[in-house]
């Protein structure tokens, strides 16, 4: 017995055609409910020339007018029975909820359709941008010194596509706790966020790959062992890659993140003497926190160096660094070979 009331609460809730047949067996029940009611409270409809099936039906297209129409019950006049009033506020009020709910699973069931359609046939078309493969908490830090660098840039501007596999609104939810005045740091660095498995070549051929300007891989574990398997992994997938949806085939720089030291000599067999360049964030953090302690002026000098806020290294060449160190330095600086 419990099974079948399980199975049969499976098909009537559970599915499309039994939620369908719910609510139009309610549609049904409230419609007849309100042409009973009518036809016990009410003699307004009465025809002296009319069958009983034409006054059935008159009050049927009554019942249906108030359940569908909320504005039908206007056409009672005011000094009708207090029944006949209650009956029809009473019906209107259900036929009411009713179309909100039924036009809402409806708003519901296009949305997901049109959500679907999204997630099969969009991709982004870009040029010139830099890609992130992966997203973890701390991807939202990056996103930040990479908005500030092409901020700095000689264009003032750039886009920066992430595709993760967690969902968009929460990619942007995270940004927008780390960063809540995006818009106002950045007004010109564009930001694309997808939500997609990055070692699957469906939706790696979807972000415009060959034409990316840089390429970084993030681990969206903190474990080093697993961290270093999923870059690993997504190195394998770019390799994958045919030639026409390949970073490699315009020379795109690719950044990997490796945690172990054992693992990077694996990374860079794997990258085929390909343009990929095999850091270890963690290295870096290590040998930046032992400076500070051995030496603390080095050290802060180093940390404020790893950030683009203000700090940046710039290349001039050998001819205008003097000129440039007379205008802003020591105007009586003579010209000298």
């Amino acid at each position: 017995m419990k099974e079948s009331l399980r199975h049969v609460r499976s098909q009537l809730f559970g599915s499309s055609f039994g939620q369908i047949g719910l609510l139009s067996f309610t549609a049904g029940l409230l419609i007849l409910g309100g042409s009973a009611a009518f036809l016990q409270l009410s003699r307004h409809y009465d025809c002296q020339s009319c069958g009983p099936l034409e006054e059935t039906r008159n009050r049927l297209w009554m019942s249906w007018g108030l359940f569908f129409d909320p504005g039908t019950q206007t056409g009672l006049a005011a000094d009708e029975p207090a029944a006949v009033l209650t009956v029809a506020a009473l019906f209107s009020v259900a036929g009411f909820l009713f179309n909100l709910v039924f036009l809402g699973w409806i708003v519901s069931n296009v949305n997901t359709f049109l959500e679907h359609l999204k997630v099969l046939y969009g991709c982004t078309v870009a040029n010139g941008h830099i890609v992130i493969l992966g997203w973890q908490p701390k991807t939202a830090f990056l996103l930040g010194e990479l908005a500030q660098a092409l901020q700095d840039s000689h264009s003032r501007r750039g886009h920066v596509v992430v595709i993760g596999d967690v969902d968009v609104r929460t990619m942007e939810t995270e940004l927008a706790v780390v960063f809540p005045q995006w818009r106002r740091f950045f007004p010109r660095v564009r930001l694309t966020f997808r939500s997609g498995n990055p070692t699957k070549l469906d939706d790696l051929k979807r972000i415009s790959l060959p034409k990316a300007k840089a390429l970084i891989i993030v681990a969206s574990s903190d474990e080093p062992s697993e961290a270093d398997a999923q870059v690993l992994a997504l190195l394998l997938a770019l390799n994958a890659l045919p030639s026409s949806s390949s970073p490699h085939s315009n020379g795109c720089p690719i950044i990997a993140n490796i945690a172990l030291q054992e693992n990077a000599a694996v990374a860079r067999a794997l990258s085929q003497e390909r343009l990929v360049h095999i850091v270890s964030g963690r290295q870096v953090t290590d040998q930046a926190l032992s400076l500070i302690v051995s030496d603390p002026a080095a050290g802060s000098a180093l940390l404020q160096l790893l950030s683009f806020a203000g700090d940046q290294l710039l290349r001039w060449p050998a001819q205008n660094a003097k000129k440039l160190w007379a205008d802003r330095v020591d105007p009586n600086l003579q010209s000298t070979r």
